[in-house]
Order: structure tokens, then sequence, then C-alpha cells
């Protein structure tokens, strides 16, 4: 059995700059090639002219000189979820404009699907491309969240005065980049010395606070340990890192995705970096940190009466901690204990009281000893996780659905389809990812035929063999394949994609078509122009007609 050690800020930061760049590259990324663009926006007869930061060898060209003389200068950075720039430029919470270009689907930068219907109210200066989103089922966690109102892509922005502890978050974000698909990503980030603020972009998840499932009906305990295992894997990551969180609660979590299985990611991130005292983080902590904590003046904990310079130290017993109180919350509506009687709270008494497959782990993890609590990475090795990682039988009926309406697709609609479901249906695309990932048992990076079976032994055994599969899918094979064609066949999305795609004339033409395709076959979309007779260009009824029929594709009379 692993046990659970603390470690000191200074060796984590010594041994991080050796580790990030090669564990970063090591992980699956989900994010997408970006190419540069130069965006304008007038505010208050003011240009702001985003400029990325250069290295030594750049130089800074005199209109990017000048801009600085004037104080308008925006100084990009990094982004944190690649380690291409993107294009997005921030200019305030209620000024956003992106432009996106298509790339492999298995790269994918962070994008919302139209199809869930949401409110939006308009911003008096907002962008003509983002509208700020008000829904009733969408927790901000105090950010202000943004819907691009075209491809419906939804981001939370973060706007942080100009001060010494949001400049050494920024710091720290650029040094210790994070790639896990269980943790929320930063899109960009940017600076407006004008306005002496700092933006930062998160990825959204769209279904909320964790917390919300607790005023939902009683959760079976697969659906619990399968959040489980997404919120171990998460924090395991980031052990593995040299860091720790210290801060959980329930709300550090959120749904991605709430389809048949739950999609969550640690939607709290700053803590992992600073300390930022959360008003109900001691509910979630050891008793030896309670007892610590008991001896601190009346509401210390909260950073309003704390040195904003206090010195983060990893504690990653607390976490394990912590995240077996989640689950004991989410599995009895309520926490195991009273806050001020934890000194007495006696796990495997309670465990007693509250059967369950789950609890021979929860026991290890709530160990009143941190020396012999169990460590994250020895929980993943645990029967009960393993069995709560493999693909749920449901969650692949749709897609293999899917798979088969696609055996007579014809080249074009393919590539049509790689680019829509990039630009209009990436957040479906990284839950069908998380999918493909668990489902490849060998982890050689394809699924088989085999594969598929043992999946399927008695549910879906007529749709394997009506798959006709020839030979193992690749992630982006998948992806096509196996996507929801209905979300990127909206009317709008149609639209929308038509005024790209035929570059703002009234016809696709092949030229046209391809100056927005990535890793296409020419020959192949001449010899489909060819036999459907689309040589003479696709106007917008043609485009509908054509993309809609992609089963059974006919020619264009």
């Amino acid at each position: 059995m692993g046990v659970c050690t603390s470690s000191s800020s200074k060796n984590n930061q010594q041994q991080q700059k050796s580790k990030t760049e090669t564990k970063i590259n090591q992980q699956f990324s989900l994010i997408g090639e970006q190419k540069n663009s130069t965006n304008q926006f007038q505010e208050n007869q003011r240009t702001i002219t985003p400029i990325r930061r250069l290295s030594q060898n750049q130089n800074i060209t005199p209109v990017q000189m000048n801009s600085a003389k004037n104080g308008t200068m925006a100084i990009r950075r990094t982004s944190h979820a690649t380690t291409m720039t993107t294009k997005t430029m921030i200019i305030q919470s209620s000024q956003i404009q992106e432009q996106q270009k298509t790339g492999s689907l298995s790269n994918l930068t962070y994008q919302r699907s139209n199809n869930k219907q949401v409110t939006k109210t308009l911003l008096v200066s907002a962008s003509k491309n983002f509208s700020i989103v008000s829904s009733k089922n969408l927790d901000n966690q105090g950010k202000t969240v943004m819907q691009h109102n075209e491809t419906g892509q939804l981001v939370q922005i973060e706007v942080l005065k100009f001060d010494t502890k949001n400049h050494e978050y920024l710091n720290k974000l650029e040094e210790i980049k994070l790639d896990n698909m269980h943790i929320v990503k930063i899109i960009d980030t940017l600076v407006d010395h004008n306005k002496r603020i700092y933006q930062v972009m998160y990825e959204c998840c769209a279904g909320g606070s964790l917390s919300k499932l607790l005023g939902c009906s009683k959760q079976s305990d697969k659906k619990i340990g399968i959040i489980f295992y997404q919120m171990i894997e998460a924090l395991a990551y980031i052990h593995s890192q040299g860091l720790s969180h210290d801060e959980l609660t329930i709300d550090s979590f959120s749904i991605f995705d709430d389809s048949s299985t739950p999609f969550i990611k640690l939607s709290d991130i700053r803590s992992i970096y600073q300390l930022m005292y959360p008003k109900e983080a001691h509910l979630y902590s050891d008793p030896l940190s309670q007892k610590h904590q008991n001896h601190k003046p009346k509401n210390q904990h909260h950073h309003q009466h704390v040195n904003q310079n206090e010195i983060k130290t990893r504690n990653k017993c607390n976490d394990v901690w912590a995240l077996a109180i989640i689950i004991l919350q989410l599995r009895n509506k309520e926490l195991p204990y009273n806050i001020q009687e934890i000194d007495s709270f006696d796990p495997q008494d309670y465990l007693n009281n509250h059967p369950s497959e789950m609890n021979s782990l929860l026991l290890e993890m709530l160990r009143i000893n941190r020396n012999d609590r169990i460590t994250l990475k020895k929980c993943l090795e645990h029967p009960f996780l393993i069995n709560m990682k493999q693909v749920q039988p449901q969650d692949l009926l749709q897609p293999l659905k899917n798979m088969i309406k696609c055996k007579n697709m014809t080249y074009i609609h393919k590539c049509i389809f790689q680019y829509l479901l990039h630009n209009y249906a990436n957040d479906h695309l990284k839950v069908l990812t998380k999918l493909f990932i668990t489902a490849d048992t060998n982890k050689d990076g394809s699924l088989s035929l085999q594969e598929l079976k043992e999946l399927f032994s008695i549910e879906g055994k007529d749709l394997i063999e009506q798959l006709d599969l020839q030979k193992e899918l690749t992630l982006d094979e998948f992806l096509l394949l196996a996507s929801n064609k209905d979300i990127i066949l909206t009317q709008d999305i149609q639209e929308s994609s038509f005024k790209q795609l035929s570059r703002q004339s009234n016809l696709i033409t092949l030229k046209s078509m391809c100056k927005f395709l990535n890793n296409y076959d020419e020959l192949l979309i001449q010899k489909d122009f060819n036999t459907f007779h689309l040589n003479d260009g696709i106007n917008l009824k043609e485009y509908r007609e054509f993309l809609i029929n992609y089963e059974t594709p006919i020619p264009i009379v």
C-alpha cells in the first residue's frame, strides 16, 4: 500500500522545470494547431493591438513601439492549453473576438456546440461574435460566461486587477502548465495596461458545479464510482507533477458533460498555485488540519485576513481525505460529520453504517494517521476504480449507430464533417475522445473489432456485425464516424459554414472549399466533384441537401 507524504514547496519548484515539459508532451493533447491573426477593437476611440511576446532574437516593429508608447499595448501570454499561440484576443470580459481554422480532430480547441439552448443577453459593448450567457443551469463560479454567437463555444472569463498576488498567479501559469482531460484548460490570457487588468479565458463546464447533484435524486453507486475515478485521476496527475490542491471542496469540480456517463473536470485550479482560502475548505480538511485551524483566530482562513504572500506548502494527504469526503457527501447527501465534532469522527464505524462496494477504498483514504493514508496513485490500482474506469456499454451504443450510418459516406462528406465538427462541436468530440481512450484497452492508439466485441459481448452484438469494420480505427477516424451528425446539421450551422466555405459568395467551389480544409487529398475531392456533378459549384440549397443525404449520397441534378 502506498503511503501519502507531504513535500515542501521549494523541492517541488526545483523539480517542476525539468518535469513539466516532458510530462506535458507525454499527455494526450486535445488542443489543435492555431494560426495567428490580428484583431482590432475600437473602444473610446482607442485601438488595442494584441502583440505576441517576443524572444530575444526578435525585434519589435515600429507599429508595436508606437502602441507601447501610447499605453495601449495588450500583451498576449502563451496559451496554457497548447504550445501554440491561440488566436483568441480578450480586451475585457465583455469584448471578445476569436477566429479559428481547421485542424486534426484529435487536436482540439474548446468549443461548445450551439445545439444546447441557452438564453443570451448582449452587452452594450460586447463584440459581435460573443454574448453573455444567462442560464439557470450554468454555474459561472464568479467568472463571466460567454458564448460564441455562431459556433456556440462557451468560455469563462475571469478579470483580475493588477496586484502582486494576481501577477504571481499568472507567472505560475506560465511556469506550470497542466494537461489532463479531467482538469479545465486555460485557453488564453491577456494583459491590458490601460485598464490595469488581467483577463484569463477558461474552458467552460456547461453542466455546472458537481454540488448540483446534491439536489437531485439519490445517485447510483455506479454513477458515483465513475465520478470518483475521474476525480482521483485528475488529482493523481496533479500529485505526479509534485503539486497538490490543498483546498478541495465539492464545488472544486464541475460537470463538463452530463450524458449517460458524467464527464467531470477539476474547475477550481487556482488553489493549485496559490492559497485562496475558500470559506468551506475547512469542512473537507482532515482532523489534523482542523486541529491546527482551531488554534487560529476566528475567520483567519478567509483570504481577506491572511498574508497575501504566504508561501503555499504541499499537503497531498489532505487532498486524499477531501476526495473521500466529497464522495460520501454525494452518496449520502450530507457531510459524514459535524465539523465541530470531527475529532470524534470514526471512519470505520461510519462506513459500517453505510455499506457500499467502494468502502474498502474509502477506508484507506480516511486513515486518521497521514502516514497510513493511501496515495492517489495506489487508489487508481484499487479493483473498484479499475472497474469504474471501463467504458460502460450504453456509452458506445449511440456512437456505434452513428458509425453504421457513415458506411457510404463520400470523401467530400468526410472532409466537410471534419471541418464542421472541429469548428462547431468540440465539446462533443472531447467526450468521444475520452470514450476512445478508455475503450482502447491495449493502449495502442487504435480500436480493433475485437476490442469492440469485448465491450459488447451481449449488448450491441448485432450492431458490431452491421459495422463490418475492415481495419482498426484511429482516433481521428473514430471521432469522424462516431460523432452525432445532427449536432452539426442544424440550419444555423449550415448557413454559417456555407458562408465560410464559399468565401462569402453564392457558390462553394473546389478551390474555395480547400482553403478551409486540413490534410485533404485534392485528387479524391476532385473525383467526388466529378461523380456528384459538383464542378459548377454548390449553392446553399444543394449544400444542405448534399450534407443531409450523407447516408445515401446522390448526385446533384
